[in-house]
């Protein structure tokens, strides 16, 4: 239900530079502690992601302590799986698979989903 309400709730609207780059998209938890502003921060996005070549790349902006990383290809249901703590980039290889992808990053400060398409 949740994930059919993700896709029918999602835009798509992948900025695409090329062929081959998806920017994707992490929406913020609704609920739980808001994580910590460092000094000199620039407030933006505490995660970012973008697909290329077969790799999602998931940067940290923020310190977000420990992040469980499940990444799913709901069409063909191969599923992905990292974890990392801290001011991170975490490369994860994909098939490349056709379909559309979820993105969920469990923090301490709550967890953060995204959803693709390739």
């Amino acid at each position: 239900m949740l994930v059919a309400l993700l896709l029918a709730s999602a835009s798509f609207a992948n900025a695409a530079i090329d062929s081959s780059l998806v920017i994707v998209p992490i929406n913020r938890p609704v609920l739980g502690p808001k994580p910590p502003i460092r000094p000199k921060q620039i407030v933006g996005d505490d995660i970012t992601a973008q697909y290329y070549n077969g790799v999602l790349t998931i940067d940290f902006n923020i310190d977000l302590g420990t992040a469980d990383i499940v990444v799913t290809n709901l069409t063909t249901g191969e599923a992905w799986s990292d974890t990392t703590s801290g001011l991170s980039s975490v490369a994860m290889l994909l098939s490349g698979d056709g379909g559309y992808y979820t993105v969920e990053i469990a923090t301490d400060y709550g967890t953060y989903s995204g959803v693709f398409e390739l």
